[in-house]
């Protein structure tokens, strides 16, 4: 793609891969702390946090790539992350009405991250979050390492 940047397809892979490899390992922390994790709040974490990586991608393009050519390149790189999801969570190849029906959802999500993100509607229930343990600690710092190493890839 046009200034360098990776082909849509190909970030939106990373970030997806990233995020199941995080999700892995934050489900391994707490089946050994005794506790099944619950599908439905897997899928919501996998969804909101590979969203939440690509908004911190796209903040940080932002500087470097003109507003015109980096909507349009996040657009096709939240496609083709949707695709991806979906296929995930349905393990096979959605029909058109599946892909409609979670696009709209998916979409959803992204605005709503996006207003948290940007501070355009302050949520008047927000609550100061518990500090993380150590071990859920080094999943958010791995995390953070990998959008690290993302953006130095993407700036190289």
């Amino acid at each position: 793609m046009e200034l360098g940047l990776p082909a849509p397809e190909a970030l939106a892979q990373d970030i997806f891969d990233q995020t199941l490899t995080l999700l892995e390992r934050l489900e391994e922390i707490l089946r050994e702390r005794g506790k099944e994790p619950e599908s439905e709040a897997l899928q919501a974490a996998l969804i909101e946090t590979e969203l939440r990586l690509l908004l911190g991608i796209k903040e940080s393009l932002s500087e470097r790539v003109p507003a015109s050519v980096l909507e349009e390149y996040v657009n096709h790189v939240f496609l083709a992350l949707g695709r991806l999801t979906l296929e995930e969570l349905i393990q096979q190849e959605p029909s058109a009405q599946e892909w409609d029906y979670f696009l709209t959802y998916f979409r959803s999500a992204f605005e709503m991250l996006k207003k948290d993100f940007y501070g355009l509607e302050p949520n008047q229930a927000q609550e100061t979050p518990a500090p993380p343990d150590a071990e859920i600690e080094s999943v958010l710092l791995e995390a953070q390492k990998y959008v690290e190493s993302l953006l130095r890839r993407l700036f190289a």
